[in-house]
């Protein structure tokens, strides 16, 4: 995860989410220079080493050493440690490891079984290591290509390992297509976990297809277009299990939350539009303009508020620190230096806890207006 001083300032986010009400105010489409935040009409110069940095000048380049070596440093070391598991000239070598008297090339015969393997995980490490590594870079850079890079890497863990994510796999899996703006993919993920019973020989078989019959990076999980609208509490009863891990209530309500927050933008853009000059003409084209912005029978408005309600409840059973960590207009450091303070006997706070408050934080972020529908929500139920 980033260091704390290198997550955006309230102040930073709000003049950048008023100046574009409807853009995610932090992620970059395309990249700039690190330093200066320019993009000159020459090309950029791109980092050679780890490939998650770019530069106008040479001296912008200079400028930013201090603050990227240690992402260029840890990158290209997971990487070179990656590579060596690949490529290595050892009869052990995972393409060519001899497996009950039989050469074997893992990466073709043993797609998801790697995390059961005694031969494959010094290369599951290296390449978890990899992903995180380009996790924290991400958070820095906050450029589109950097993102889908470390999800490139989850996604290929996850093809070669099915029998569970660990931990980071697990929130990078999650919340990173939500960085991306593919909340449908978080969704339609959550939904496939939580009803994934793999009690039939039938269910196995097509849950280890899913796996052997892709290809590295793929998305491997069932996609369906504006599933984050469909009322998950209706549909998954599992939500209520305690033993459901936190990271998949909190998903979901980061996107209902964007889902009423993008609502009530539009209606705010239609009321603006409304009160401009033109009177008649303008009264005309209002019902349109509601229909092309607001799809009412998509968004059910009403169902979306109260899933929200409903998933505050939930995550408040489970854990009442969550929400509050995540509104705390605090420094995410000193939140937890308080907390460890004020509760002596919970020990140290895990960077499993860390991580996901980081996360959840940017997602928030990520849609003008979510972190405000939140703490609405949140403050009816304190």
């Amino acid at each position: 995860m980033p260091a704390n001083e290198n997550f955006p300032s309230a102040c930073d986010i709000k003049a950048l989410a008023k100046k574009h009400p409807l853009k995610d105010p932090l992620l970059q489409e395309e990249p700039w220079c690190a330093t200066c935040h320019s993009r000159p009409e020459t090309r950029l110069l791109c980092c050679s080493r780890c490939h998650t940095a770019w530069y106008c000048s040479k001296d912008c380049q200079i400028a930013d050493y201090r603050e990227h070596k240690e992402d260029c440093l840890d990158v290209s070391k997971h990487w070179k440690l990656v590579k060596e598991e690949l490529v290595k000239e050892e009869a052990a070598s995972l393409r060519m490891t001899r497996i009950a008297g039989n050469d074997e090339n893992l990466f073709e015969t043993r797609v998801g079984f790697f995390g059961e393997m005694e031969e494959t995980q010094d290369y599951m490490e290296a390449r978890l290591g990899l992903m995180t590594t380009y996790v924290e870079a991400a958070f820095r850079a906050e450029i589109k290509s950097v993102w889908e890079k470390a999800l490139h890497h989850a996604l290929a863990l996850l093809r070669l390992d099915s029998t569970g994510p660990p931990t980071p796999l697990l929130y990078a899996a999650l919340f990173i297509p939500l960085i991306l703006h593919r909340d449908d993919d978080t969704c339609a993920l959550v939904r496939f976990w939580l009803k994934l019973k793999l009690e039939r020989v039938e269910d196995i078989h097509k849950y280890l297809l899913m796996h052997t019959q892709s290809e590295e990076g793929d998305w491997i999980y069932p996609r369906e277009i504006n599933c984050r609208f469909h009322n998950f509490c209706d549909q998954c009863p599992e939500l209520t299990n305690p033993d459901l891990p936190m990271p998949f209530l909190l998903v979901l309500l980061i996107v209902k939350c964007g889902v009423v927050a993008r609502y009530d933008a539009n209606r705010r853009s239609i009321k603006a539009f409304e009160s401009t000059s033109g009177g008649q003409r303008i009264h005309e084209v209002q019902m349109a303009m509601e229909e092309m912005l607001i799809d009412e029978n998509l968004v059910n408005i009403k169902s979306q508020q109260h899933q929200v309600d409903h998933l505050i409840r939930l995550i408040q059973r489970k854990n009442p620190t969550a929400l509050p960590a995540i509104l705390s207009p605090a420094p995410i450091a000193a939140y937890f230096d308080h907390f460890l303070e004020e509760e002596d006997n919970l020990g140290e706070v895990s960077t499993e806890a860390l991580s996901l408050l980081v996360y959840c934080k940017r997602c928030l972020f990520r849609i003008p207006g979510s972190f405000k529908v939140l703490k609405r929500h949140f403050e009816k139920h304190s």
